[in-house]
């Protein structure tokens, strides 16, 4: 269903990273036939949900579900965030979306590259995608997620839709 939707829908997998949604999966195959009673932490699951709202979003309009839980409300506000700045990286390079898949930080590294982004924000990009794959994974992070490192990433949307003009 993956390989389906990156050939025939990439412009719907803004904001997924789709090996986050194999890692959960192959967790979950793990623990179903190989578990023996265990269970998956509950963050995982909150996060594993909040990945599958964000790509029902881009599928179809809507959330599927409005608010999963209060401990993940922060992650999924930074999780569309991210999305945003995905897409806003993506109308800066039209065409590119469809040589998938194109890095994020390519295209970061391409702002910084003609003078839009400094040396320091691309410094602090990688750093916000750092966090965003240790959310995403349910790992530590070395930053805490909290209003002002969702504000950084909106910031940046803003920053690329001025240059871009969209």
């Amino acid at each position: 269903m993956l390989d389906a939707l990156e050939k025939y829908a990439p412009d719907k997998l803004t904001g997924i990273d789709l090996g986050d949604i194999e890692w959960y999966h192959r967790l979950r195959n793990q623990l179903y036939h190989q578990g023996n009673g265990l269970t998956v932490e509950r963050t995982k699951v909150e996060i594993y949900a909040q990945l599958a709202n964000t790509l029902f979003e881009n599928l179809f309009g809507v959330k599927l579900v409005q608010k999963i839980s209060d401990s993940t409300e922060l992650f999924g506000e930074f999780m569309t965030a991210w999305r945003d700045l995905e897409m806003a990286l993506n109308e800066a390079f039209p065409g590119l979306e469809t040589r998938r898949p194109v890095s994020i930080m390519d295209l970061v590294r391409n702002l910084s590259g003609s003078g839009i982004l400094s040396k320091q924000e691309l410094k602090d990009l990688e750093e916000l995608r750092h966090v965003r794959n240790a959310m995403a994974h349910a790992r530590p992070s070395p930053i805490r997620l909290t209003a002002d490192v969702i504000l950084r990433v909106q910031e940046y949307v803003q920053r690329i839709k001025k240059h871009t003009g969209k």
